[in-house]
């Protein structure tokens, strides 16, 4: 490359085998302006005569691309989503809808007919799929809606105990000694939570929860049955929600999506099905971006704010991991002060002890000794008294 790369070159107007020399230097015979040294190599500096200028590189950014592309294509992408919100405000249906997927099937039901049973506990699905020739993998997981338990906290924690364990997770995995190459930690990671607000209020409990929530994995608001409130009460009801955001300091990758969900299929006079909800006076199809907002929340997730989304969830977890790094540092060095001081204790007590048990032993050998010797006295004086007799 470097031959050919020469060949198109014009030979430049200079010197031959020219001197080089240190920046700001000189050798022993004459200086030079034409070279420097950098990180201990010597290269040619830029001259201002253009006969000595280099040509540009070309196909580096398409080389480059390509390569990653092809990565691309071998390892895919992998998203995880969370859906958090009150019960009845169709998470699951729009996270079929968002995927065309019809998760209601894990519950059982078959039908839009029949009443879409409530998620009990923390729900999962992964499916792959090939999407304008990249492989997806997307793992949903569906938390219980606020009100299925009279136990508010507990709902809380089976969320937090979730993202903390993804979290956590990650961590192990990027720590560990021998892993495998297929592994990823970021894969562990929560890429987005949409979080369901119910129409017309904003709820304490929901504040609350997303409290919890923030720092812990990238949140996109969601304005659930977006078709129950006019225009203008949507309108109203949107601008609310990121000012009560933004007044309690909970940080959101994206203005609320208003959505709004079905898998109620309609045969249109073309003879195309589309998907959407039924009333008296129309069919509202969940397509349409003139009523609901599932086609720019797809896209938010999938293409145009994927790479923010993998960003910012990178953000939050590297402060996950500096305060986790951080506690696991300051135990260990609890725990060294704790045996220093134990040690210092020992060593203290120990010989004090040892002092001491010498000190009273050598009271009992001088008091054995004083009366063994009164007793020898004794028995002398008697045999003295005996022989006078």
């Amino acid at each position: 490359m470097e031959a050919q790369s020469q060949a198109n070159v014009t030979p430049a107007k200079t010197k031959p085998n020219p001197r080089w020399v240190e920046a700001g230097g000189a050798d022993s015979k004459s200086p030079s302006k034409s070279t420097a040294k950098v990180s201990g190599r010597w290269v040619e500096e830029a001259s201002s005569d253009k006969s000595t200028e280099l040509p540009e590189l070309a196909g580096v950014r398409d080389g480059i691309m390509r390569q990653r592309m092809n990565d691309l294509g071998v390892k895919g992408e992998t998203i995880n989503i969370v859906a958090v919100g009150e019960s009845g405000l169709g998470k699951t249906t729009l996270l079929s809808n968002i995927f065309s997927k019809d998760l209601r099937a894990n519950s059982g039901n078959d039908s839009h007919l029949h009443p879409v049973m409530k998620t009990i506990g923390i729900s999962q699905t992964e499916f792959k799929f090939v999407m304008d020739e990249v492989p997806f993998r997307v793992t949903m997981t569906d938390t219980p809606g606020f009100g299925d338990s009279l136990d508010l906290e507990r709902s809380f924690r089976t969320v937090i105990k979730y993202l903390d364990y993804c979290n956590k997770h990650a961590l192990e995995e990027e720590t560990r000694v021998t892993r495998a190459g297929s592994t990823n930690y970021e894969d562990c990671l929560v890429d987005a939570v949409l979080f369901f607000f119910a129409p017309h209020r904003i709820k304490e409990v929901d504040l609350e929860i997303l409290r919890r929530i923030d720092g812990k994995a990238p949140v996109i608001p969601v304005l659930a049955k977006s078709d129950a409130m006019t225009m203008e009460e949507l309108t109203l009801f949107r601008e609310e929600v990121v000012k009560t955001l933004a007044e309690n300091n909970i940080t959101v990758v994206h203005e609320p999506f208003a959505v709004v969900a079905s898998m109620y299929p309609k045969k249109a006079s073309d003879g195309s099905v589309k998907v959407g909800r039924e009333y008296p006076w129309g069919f509202v199809e969940v397509e349409n971006e003139n009523y609901s907002d599932i086609g720019a929340l797809r896209r938010c997730i999938l293409t145009d704010g994927l790479s923010d989304l993998k960003r910012r969830k990178i953000e939050l977890y590297e402060g996950y991991r500096s305060r986790t790094l951080l506690r696991r540092q300051s135990g260990i060095v609890k725990r060294v002060i704790g045996v220093l001081i134990r040690v210092a204790v020992v060593a203290t007590i120990v010989p004090l002890a040892l002092r001491m048990e010498r000190g009273v032993m050598n009271r009992l050998a001088s008091a054995e000794g004083k009366e063994s010797e009164s007793t020898s006295q004794g028995q002398g004086e008697r045999r003295s008294s005996r022989r006078r007799r």
